[in-house]
């Protein structure tokens, strides 16, 4: 099973891309990980996901092409 992430702000400039597709993910909680370990840069930063356009916490099965959404905090007037 294959996801779609796409990536906004200071993520983007840790990761170098503005998308990423993962494999063999089953749930939500499987990402970060699995991204911290492949991105070191991204351990400290703070960002919200969501999945297919909604806001999501934890624990969310995931299917083939869903798409998720790593969120830094944003910041504008």
């Amino acid at each position: 099973m294959k996801v779609r992430v796409l990536v906004f702000g200071q993520l983007k400039d840790i990761i170098e891309s503005d998308e990423l597709w993962l494999e063999g993910l089953a749930h939500s909680d499987d990402v970060l990980p699995l991204l911290q370990a492949q991105f070191p840069g991204i351990k400290n930063l703070q960002f919200k996901i969501a999945l297919n356009k909604k806001m999501i916490q934890q624990g969310v099965s995931l299917h083939e092409d869903d798409v998720i959404a790593l969120l830094p905090a944003f910041s504008g007037g």
